[in-house]
């Protein structure tokens, strides 16, 4: 979700077999430009970072205000493993300990 600041358009590729090669901190693809999706604050984007290649090129800007929230879906092999970044409490730092 964008909250505010200069514009950084993430990228995506629903073809899978595009692929994507790293090249410093983000993925380029190889074959093709994406669909640049470019977020106004307020907007949010929903999509499954697993199923879909995604990249954003290196920030040119001065400031970018937004805010992640991952899922896991239940249904996703690993998925109850994997549950709060295998933390034992939601929202603590992954040194506390029950």
């Amino acid at each position: 979700m964008n909250l505010a600041g200069d514009s950084w358009p993430i990228f995506l590729e629903p073809d899978h077999t595009k692929g994507g090669e790293k090249e410093g901190k983000g993925y380029v693809s190889e074959n093709t430009k994406g669909i640049k999706v470019d977020l106004e604050p307020g907007d949010m984007l929903v999509y499954s970072g697993c199923e879909l290649e995604h990249w954003r090129n290196e920030f040119k800007g001065e400031e970018c205000v937004q805010v992640f929230l991952h899922y896991n879906n239940v249904e996703t092999k690993g998925a109850e493993e994997h549950m709060f970044d295998k933390r034992p409490h939601l929202g603590l730092p992954s040194w506390f300990k029950r």
